[in-house]
């Protein structure tokens, strides 16, 4: 994350700054899982780049992590599995488990 002066306060930091600054208490509050609700939208590409690593450690430290997004791109960049919901329900059919994102193509 990109601050300029650690002795800043919060009131003076960008939108995608605070947003940041957020995202630091998930990885030490949740021991098995954590959501997260759109935790890049309205961040800089530093500071996406820096929530997706705080993914990856979570995913490799054994914490489930929920990721809520309109990004695919950055779900098949972070996520082992991924279900696409539309207007919030699973499509007709039932909910599908995709592969993991490495054998997806997009």
């Amino acid at each position: 994350m990109n601050v300029p002066n650690v002795r800043a306060t919060v009131r003076r930091m960008s939108g995608g700054q605070r947003q940041s600054i957020r995202h630091r208490p998930a990885a030490n509050w949740g021991k098995t899982l954590v959501i997260m609700d759109e935790p890049t939208a309205a961040l800089g590409v530093r500071e996406t780049a820096a929530v997706e690593a705080l993914i990856r450690r979570l995913r490799d430290a054994a914490v489930t992590v929920l990721l809520v997004s309109h990004d695919m791109a950055q779900v098949l960049r972070v996520a082992d599995t991924a279900y696409v919901l539309r207007e919030g329900r699973p499509p007709p059919g039932g909910p599908s488990p995709r592969p993991p994102a490495t054998s997806w193509s997009a």
